[in-house]
């Protein structure tokens, strides 16, 4: 089982749909652990996804489950 450090995040810079430019921060890793940062910006790396054409953005939440 994982154990959850109280002390670790990232901290999202940038919301969805906004202009970014070539060396705008899109997010802060805080970590103790520096064996885990380049895992930790390359996940960050992987889960965005950037275009030359803006989109208008889309339904955040797209269900609610209860």
């Amino acid at each position: 089982e994982d154990k959850i450090d109280p002390e670790a995040g990232i901290v999202i810079n940038k919301k969805l749909g906004e202009q970014i430019k070539k060396g705008d921060i899109i997010a802060y890793v805080h970590t103790n652990k520096k064996e885990k940062v380049d895992e930790a910006i390359k996940d960050i790396q992987d889960s965005f996804t950037t275009s030359s054409i803006f989109k208008k953005n889309s339904k955040t939440i797209i269900e609610v489950v209860k």
